[in-house]
């Protein structure tokens, strides 16, 4: 999951973004989506904003 944040965001947005409340994911933090199971949907947003798609 790091590697593909770090390809679509960068290096330090890749970090950032992990820590912080995303609004395309329901103002949720992708690590605690993470740690819930919910991978898809964090790896679903990341593709989204790899093909310049946000919500």
């Amino acid at each position: 999951m790091l590697d593909l944040a770090r390809r679509v965001l960068g290096e330090e947005t890749a970090r950032l973004w992990l820590h912080a409340p995303v609004p395309d994911l329901d103002y949720e933090k992708p690590l605690d989506l993470l740690a819930a199971g919910e991978w898809r949907r964090v790896v679903d947003t990341l593709l989204a904003f790899a093909e310049g798609v946000t919500a």
